[in-house]
C-alpha cells in the first residue's frame, strides 16, 4: 500500500516568502480578538437578567415598605370645626362720612359795595365781634349825610319854636277891638299866642323825631359795610381780597367768607333701618380718619333722625321734599366729637364705630358655624374625636352679630365656651352675618 503526506488530497497553496508571512501575521495577531463559545455567552447573559431581577424585587419592595409604613400614620381627617367662647362682645355698626365742624357761618354783608379793608384771611382764629371786612358804598355815606342834614334842620326848628314858645309866655299881647254893641274893647291875645306857639313846638318835636329815625336807619345801614364775626371760629374759607365786588361774587354763588367753630366736630353717618333700632343718643363711637393712622376720637351720638335720609344725602334734605334711596332705607346719625385733634381739618374721611351694643360674658360663637345670624338658627355640637367622634344639634338665639362672631343665648340642647361646632357647609344662608354697610 502506498502512503501519501496528510496534503496530498489538499489543493496546493502557493508558499509565501517568509519575510512577507511574518509581517502579516504580525499585524494580523494586532487585530485578534478572542471569540466566546455559544454557551459561554448564553450564560453571561442569564446572570445579568437575574441581577437586575434581584435589584428590581428589593427596590419594590422596599418601596412597598414605606408606602404601607405611611398609609398607617394617615389618620382619617376630622371634621371641620370652631370654638365657641366666653368673652365681652361689642355689636359695632360703622359708617364713612366727611368731617364738618359744630357750627359754621357765612360772614355775608347785608349791602353792596367794594371791599375797601380786608382784616383776616384763611386759617386766621377770631373771636365774635371781631371786624372782617369793610365794605365801601358811596351812596350809603350820602343817605348818612343828607338824614345828619336833616336832622340838624330838625333840631334848629325845634329850637326856633321853643324860642317862640318862650317870648309868648312873657309878652303880652293886648290888641284893641271892638265888640257887637259899638263899644271899643281890649282883647288879651297871649293865651292864643301861646297855644299857637305851642303847636308850632310840637310839629317841630315831631319833625325832629322823624329826623332822628332817618338819621339812625341810615347810620345803622351804613354800620353794615363793617362785617363782623357773629361767633367764635376759624376762617374756613375767604373769597374776598381788598377791590372784591361783592355783587359779583354773589352772581358767581361764591361765600365772601366762612367761618366754623372747630372746637367741637361732627360726623353724620347714614344707618340702614335693619341696624338703626340699635342706635341711641348717648352711645359711644370711635373715629379714625384716612389722613392720619394715629387720631382716634373719642364721639357720641347726639342725635337720630326721625326721618328717611335722602339718597347720597341728609335727613333734612329728604325732609324737604328728597327722595330717599330707591331700595335702602337709611337713617341719619350725628355724632360729636368733642375734643378733636388739632390737625383735623372739616371734610376729612371719617370712618365711625358705633358701639351699638355690649354684653358682658357673652357665649359668643363664629358665624361660620351658623346657617343664618339672626333670630333663632341651629348649629351642630361635635363631641370626640375622629371615628369616634358624635353630633348633637343645638338651637341657638342670637343676641347680636358682627362680620366674624355672634353672640347667642341656647334654646334647647347644651352648649358652653370650649364646645366645637361644626362649620357650616358651603351655601347655608349665612350672608347676613358681616357687620351692615352704613
Amino acid at each position: 500500500m502506498s502512503q501519501h503526506s496528510p496534503s496530498s488530497g489538499r489543493p496546493k497553496v502557493p508558499v509565501m516568502p517568509p519575510a512577507v508571512m511574518d509581517r502579516q501575521a504580525t499585524e494580523a495577531l494586532g487585530e485578534f480578538e478572542p471569540l466566546q463559545s455559544a454557551s459561554a455567552a448564553g450564560s453571561g447573559a442569564r446572570r445579568k437578567f437575574i441581577a437586575f431581577a434581584v435589584v428590581a424585587v428589593v427596590i419594590l419592595g422596599i418601596a412597598a415598605y414605606f408606602a404601607l409604613s405611611m398609609l398607617k400614620e394617615v389618620k382619617p381627617a376630622g371634621p371641620n370645626t370652631v370654638e365657641a367662647t366666653s368673652e365681652r362682645f361689642e355689636s359695632v355698626i360703622e359708617g364713612k362720612s366727611t368731617l364738618m365742624p359744630v357750627q359754621t357761618m357765612v360772614a355775608s354783608p347785608e349791602v353792596d359795595g367794594i371791599v375797601s379793608e380786608l382784616r383776616v384771611s384763611e386759617g386766621d382764629v377770631v373771636s365774635e365781634g371781631d371786624v372782617l371786612y369793610v365794605i365801601k358804598n358811596d351812596d350809603l355815606d350820602a343817605a348818612v349825610a343828607q338824614a345828619e342834614s336833616s336832622l340838624q334842620s330838625a333840631r334848629d326848628g325845634v329850637t326856633q319854636a321853643q324860642n317862640r314858645l318862650n317870648r309868648a309866655r312873657v309878652t303880652p299881647a293886648v290888641t284893641p277891638s271892638v265888640d257887637a254893641d259899638g263899644n271899643e274893647v281890649l282883647i288879651d291875645n297871649q293865651a292864643v299866642n301861646i297855644a299857637d306857639a305851642q303847636a308850632a313846638l310840637n310839629s317841630a318835636q315831631a319833625g325832629l323825631k322823624a329826623a332822628q329815625s332817618s338819621y339812625d336807619a341810615a347810620v345803622e345801614k351804613a354800620s353794615k359795610r363793617t362785617v363782623r364775626a357773629t361767633m367764635n371760629g376759624t376762617v374756613l374759607e375767604c373769597n374776598l381780597s381788598v377791590g372784591s365786588n361783592l355783587s359779583g361774587l354773589v352772581s358767581q354763588g361764591k361765600a365772601p367768607m366762612r367761618i366754623a367753630d372747630m372746637s367741637k366736630m361732627l360726623v353724620k353717618v347714614q344707618v340702614s333701618e335693619l341696624d338703626i333700632p340699635q342706635v341711641k343718643e348717648g352711645q359711644t363711637a370711635t373715629v379714625t380718619y384716612d389722613a392720619y393712622g394715629d387720631i382716634t376720637s373719642r364721639a357720641v351720638v347726639t342725635h337720630v333722625a326721625q326721618t328717611v335720609a335722602a339718597e347720597g344725602g341728609s335727613a333734612a334734605a329728604a325732609a324737604n321734599g328728597g327722595a330717599p334711596g330707591a331700595g335702602v332705607v337709611r337713617y341719619e346719625v350725628t355724632l360729636q366729637i368733642d375734643e378733636p385733634d388739632e390737625r383735623l381739618k372739616s371734610g376729612m374721611t371719617a370712618q365711625a364705630k358705633i358701639a351699638a351694643l355690649t354684653i358682658e360674658n357673652a357665649l359668643v360663637v363664629p358665624t361660620v358655624a351658623l346657617p343664618a345670624t339672626e333670630g333663632v338658627t341651629t348649629a351642630v355640637k361635635v363631641t370626640g374625636e375622629g371615628s369616634e367622634a358624635t353630633q348633637e344639634e343645638v338651637t341657638l338665639r342670637v343676641l347680636a352679630s358682627s362680620a366674624t362672631q355672634a353672640a347667642v343665648e341656647v334654646v334647647e340642647g347644651t352648649l358652653k365656651a370650649g364646645d366645637r361646632l361644626l362649620v357650616a357647609p358651603v351655601g347655608s344662608d349665612n350672608s347676613d352675618s358681616g357687620k351692615r354697610t352704613m
